[in-house]
């Protein structure tokens, strides 16, 4: 069992509009299919048409195909799978958001690089059309990718948007919807090879489908 992983997934952290976002909304764009991930061999894959215990933390319910996740306004969630570590991979994740009129900051993605104090996050924010990469070392938030707008976020209500995040070492790279958006650099933390979800929903209800990992 992963130590504290049960004990609080959702955070009370005022993370601000500016922190996050900070820029215009971009314009809708067609739905395309969801894409997998790129890598030879299957290290993992979890398409959700059953509950698997392995899965640990927030407000989450497993059902009708797909991982339902919320937080409360202000705070963060996130869901980690305990059956398995990674320390690289090529991993998927299609992340669906609910009508989100009436404003917060909403967004949701990736987790990976997840021990103690530390994560790393790939997320993706619809409504504001903007995509990055946020870590928490020792209590401490930082931005490998700073908040940043992408035309290949579907923007529409209950659209999916597949996320991609590949990464080897302190080397790692961003996808949506299979247009890439960043390359960054990660500094690895021994013993943090988590991996899951991680969202702040705004007390509305996200969808994840399709979680999958190949090397």
């Amino acid at each position: 069992m992963l130590v504290g992983v049960r004990l609080i997934f959702i955070w009370e952290m005022r993370m601000s509009l500016r922190f996050i976002t900070g820029v215009a909304v971009a314009l809708a764009i067609a739905s395309t299919p969801a894409l997998a991930c790129k890598g030879r061999n299957v290290a993992f894959s979890d398409d959700f048409s059953s509950e698997d215990p392995a899965w640990a933390g927030g407000d989450f319910t497993i059902s009708n195909g797909r991982l339902q996740l919320k937080s409360d306004e202000g705070k963060l969630a996130i869901v980690v799978y305990e059956g398995d570590t990674l320390e690289a991979g090529d991993v998927c994740l299609d992340v669906i958001a609910p009508d989100y009129r009436g404003g917060g900051s909403a967004f949701a993605g990736i987790l990976f690089g997840f021990g103690g104090q530390n994560l790393h996050a790939m997320w993706v924010s619809p409504a504001d059309g903007t995509v990055g990469v946020a870590a928490l070392k020792k209590g401490k938030w930082a931005n490998p990718v700073p908040a940043r707008k992408s035309d290949a976020i579907k923007q529409q209500a209950n659209a999916v948007n597949t996320l991609r995040l590949t990464w080897k070492g302190g080397d790692g790279t961003g996808y949506v919807n299979d247009k890439q958006f960043a390359k960054f650099k990660i500094q690895p933390v021994p013993d943090a090879n988590h991996f899951g979800i991680y969202a702040q929903t705004e007390g509305k209800v996200w969808q994840f489908d399709n979680y999958k990992v190949t090397d």
